[in-house]
């Protein structure tokens, strides 16, 4: 099954990757990572709006405001998953 999907299970990694290093300081990177994910071609749409959640807090923490609005109004103008609509418009507060 991993065949069929490499890119999908490479998103997630990625998004991972990239909230594990906001979590230790390296904003950078977990920008970089982030990015990465949510330009995977073959992402879900779960996976993207989750990369896109966690891009905008990173933003923020870099003091990018308005680019981080930017990735939670990209989350909100899909379908919803998770609660992540919820998560996103709390963000945008």
């Amino acid at each position: 099954m991993a065949k069929d999907y490499p890119k999908l299970g490479r998103a997630a990694v990625l998004s991972r990757l990239g909230v594990a290093s906001r979590m230790a300081g390296d904003l950078a990177e977990s920008e970089r990572r982030l990015r990465e994910a949510a330009e995977t071609s073959t992402i879900s749409p779960v996976s993207l709006a989750i990369a896109r959640l966690e891009l905008g807090k990173t933003l923020d923490l870099k003091g990018q405001r308005g680019a981080a609005v930017e990735q939670y109004r990209r989350v909100m103008q899909n379908q919803d998953f998770l609660g992540l609509h919820e998560d996103a418009q709390r963000w945008i507060r």
